[in-house]
């Protein structure tokens, strides 16, 4: 079986649009005719996916990592799929690698060129963090290791400028609760620093990082599963990458790995949004709490639910995110005004639960470019771009 790349671009409502509306405009066809790219030959691996300017042309390209497991050994690849700028992306370069878990691309070391660090797994329990450096044209070059702290088995990371020295940095979750969250720095020597904050009290299920009350510092919200109910730690950003425990709170059974912190109503406060499921037979539902900037969130707003399968991707325009929930046969872009009116717009797109929002083209739109197995296609958007 082959796991392809399809792209598909957001007609984007403006952010002034009227609340509560269920239809799309009615003056815009959404999406141009298909337009093929190639398949990637999957084989016995299984892919996650990211996007950066890896060649620095100034179009998104697609990053692929690949796992495979033989027995309890993990080997795996890292590719890159270099965009053409029409939705059609060409591999351009392979590294072999561990066992590919998450990929996150971001320029670590401020040469202009993007970096992708990867988390990689080799056995059952041995693990590292693994550092392409980028050289534009020239690539990514060969993986070096990540020193991570002392007993440190990493669990989730996600990156952003924590220290507020222009570099980006990671934040790790551990694996065991007792080793805590760490801040590895970047800079011109990347990840030679590490500060280790806050300690989590109970298992961790997911961290997610953004900024939770509009000062600009990226805060981390730890996701904890003692029990049935998520527990949600706030960890503020007191700045120079010092991280502050702020207490938890308690969230509905969301399954922890779906779980962002994005502003979804353009006030400029962290909101979380999340996939509920009961695993009770019930519909599952795509909700959000809104954030007063203060750690306390609203009750939930269910957006989507559906009887069958759900997931969805967030993608950021214009100081805001859109959401855009994937269902086996369609995806449902969701808009989100400042009084919290929903507007949604469904279109039919078969192409799996798999997909990462951003603008593949240069043309200023999110793309939905997804990852399925029934043939490549890229359907281009017609609607204008919102200013």
């Amino acid at each position: 079986m082959s796991t392809i790349v399809a792209m598909v671009t957001l007609a984007c409502a403006s952010a002034d649009a009227p609340p509560a509306a269920t239809t799309a405009p009615t003056n815009c066809a959404p999406f141009g005719p298909a337009v093929a790219s190639l398949p990637i030959e999957s084989g016995e691996y299984a892919h996650v996916f990211a996007h950066g300017d890896v060649d620095c042309d100034g179009l998104e390209d697609l990053l692929v990592g690949e796992s495979r497991a033989r027995g309890t050994v993990w080997d795996g690849r890292v590719s890159v799929w270099r965009s053409l700028g029409d939705g059609r992306f060409i591999p351009t370069q392979t590294l072999p690698s561990g066992g590919i878990a998450h990929l996150l691309v971001a320029d670590f070391d401020g040469n202009g060129a993007p970096d992708v660090v990867a988390s990689e797994r080799f056995g059952v329990e041995e693990g590292r963090l693994a550092f392409f450096r980028g050289g534009c044209s020239a690539g990514l070059a060969q993986p070096t290791e990540i020193a991570l702290p002392a007993d440190h088995a990493l669990f989730d990371f996600e990156t952003a400028d924590f220290d507020g020295d222009g570099f980006p940095d990671l934040v790790l979750a551990a694996l065991r609760p007792s080793s805590g969250v760490s801040v590895v720095h970047g800079g011109a020597r990347p990840f030679t620093r590490t500060s280790t904050n806050v300690v989590a009290e109970s298992r961790l299920a997911a961290l997610t990082a953004g900024d939770l009350d509009g000062d600009g510092a990226p805060d981390v919200l730890l996701l904890e599963a003692p029990g049935p109910t998520l527990l949600a730690r706030v960890v503020r950003n007191a700045g120079h990458g010092r991280m502050i425990d702020a207490g938890e709170t308690a969230l509905l059974p969301f399954d922890p790995e779906s779980v962002r912190l994005v502003d979804v109503d353009g006030d400029g406060l962290g909101d979380l949004v999340g996939m509920l499921d009961r695993q009770d037979g019930s519909p599952r539902r795509l909700q959000v709490l809104f954030g007063d900037g203060a750690g306390v969130f609203s009750e939930p707003q269910t957006l989507l639910s559906t009887p069958g399968p759900l997931a969805f991707v967030t993608g950021e325009q214009g100081h805001r995110f859109d959401l855009v929930a994937l269902r086996p046969s369609s995806a449902t872009i969701v808009r989100m005004g400042r009084d919290h009116g929903v507007s949604l717009l469904e279109v039919p797109s078969p192409l799996g639960e798999r997909a990462l929002l951003f603008d593949a083209t240069g043309d200023g739109r999110l793309d939905l470019v997804f990852a399925a197995d029934d043939g490549p296609r890229a359907l281009l958007g017609r609607c204008p771009v919102p200013e």
